[in-house]
């Protein structure tokens, strides 16, 4: 809190140049939510087309192998998260929507990362390059939306 007559710090007047605003934090989890659904509706799509009928980028990985369920699972989970994230961007705490978002961007950009090689073994690194930006960008714009928003409230 700064004293009256006191100079704000430069971060703290950087950072007053900024408003995020609850419509501009209702935008941000709008199109977090309907990128998170429509890239885990397409995900869903191809792992069940690739297990089911040997077909799409998975194809020689997933063609009736039970190991699919993993990724099945993370793209159906991802379409809830989205779901929610869409239901609940504009409910009064939107900080535990953030919260929320940022920490399912960061698991799966993470996985992405760490298990790298599934991208290489199915030859479709590009997708693996897009999906993990992707996530990492959303990571980085929620954690932004709760630290604005948090520190215009600590100086307002």
């Amino acid at each position: 809190m700064l004293i009256q007559g006191e100079e704000p710090t430069p971060f703290i007047a950087f950072v007053r140049k900024f408003e995020m605003t609850y419509p501009i934090r209702i935008l941000i989890l709008r199109a977090d939510a309907l990128t998170l659904g429509m890239f885990g509706l397409f995900g869903l799509t191809t792992d069940l087309l690739s297990y089911f009928a040997g077909r799409g980028a998975w194809k020689d990985m997933f063609f009736h192998n039970p190991l699919a369920v993993g990724v099945v699972e993370a793209h159906g989970l991802a379409i809830i998260i989205a779901v929610l994230l869409i239901r609940q961007a504009a409910a009064n705490d939107q900080f535990v929507w953030h919260l929320t978002a940022m920490a399912a961007h960061l698991l799966l950009g993470i996985c992405n990362l760490v298990f790298w090689q599934v991208f290489i073994s199915a030859n479709v690194v590009p997708l693996g390059i897009v999906a993990s930006a992707y996530h990492f960008v959303f990571v980085i714009t929620n954690s932004t939306a709760i630290l604005l928003a948090r520190l215009k409230l600590a100086h307002a």
